[in-house]
């Protein structure tokens, strides 16, 4: 089966109310790619959101058709989505990551995507746009998930990076890595976000939003909290 892996992060910078950091992915069944994208494209012109969709801009005026949106990914057969969450102020980089914050952050990638990474099943993989200092962690991570794959006979055709504001897929997972993120780290009670994330929960029927998934198998809606260790991404 071919898949494309639609990749986005939240709170990974840190500061106040980041010290969880969330990385998640969508995975689309390839076939039905361009019909979800299309069925976005009409959802969104139908609930009168006619840009980006992003979890910064759930607002009170906007909260029923975020809802709907949320609702898309939940009734959606061929959606799956899967979000590791990192407390930062556990990660010691200067032990496991050579003292490189970017290094950390796409190990974490790695161990996010690694988990559903199947036999005889082919991945696009598309990061969302992110401005490194190191113009080879792509080539890199793409390199250690092919060789991760090959005795696997898992097929990992292609690994870059992509404009969200291009992509209502995308978009949707900005939203929900969005949520995840600041239900981990907490919210104001009584804000349009935390009405939003309650309506997610009442989806997942799990409590917290960010709640993790008693099994890492491949699953509506997965969650891991990810148990820090010294693995090197180049092994």
């Amino acid at each position: 089966m071919n898949y494309t892996v639609y990749c986005d992060e939240s709170r990974h910078s840190g500061g106040i109310g980041c010290q969880f950091a969330v990385i998640g992915g969508l995975w689309i069944q390839r076939d039905f790619r361009d019909s979800i994208n299309r069925d976005l494209s009409a959802l969104k012109k139908r609930v009168g959101l006619g840009a980006e969709l992003k979890w910064s801009r759930v607002s009170l005026k906007k909260l029923d058709s975020y809802k709907e949106i949320s609702e898309y990914f939940w009734i959606s057969q061929y959606i799956n989505y899967r979000a590791i969450i990192v407390d930062q102020s556990s990660v010691d980089y200067s032990r496991f990551h050579d003292g490189d914050k970017e290094l950390g952050f796409y190990k974490f990638y790695y161990e996010m995507l690694e988990e559903w990474l199947y036999s005889d099943n082919d991945y696009n993989i598309l990061l969302d746009f992110k401005n490194n200092t190191d113009m080879k962690r792509l080539p890199k991570l793409h390199s250690v998930l092919r060789n991760f794959g090959q005795p696997r006979l898992i097929s990992i055709s292609n690994l870059t990076s992509i404009d969200s504001s291009q992509s209502n897929i995308a978009q949707l997972c900005d939203v929900l890595t969005g949520a995840v993120a600041a239900d981990a780290n907490g919210t104001e009670v009584g804000t349009p976000k935390t009405e939003l994330i309650r309506h997610m929960v009442q989806s997942r029927n799990v409590s917290p939003l960010s709640a993790p998934s008693r099994s890492p198998v491949f699953s509506k809606f997965n969650i891991f909290r990810i148990a820090l260790g010294g693995r090197r991404l180049d092994e």
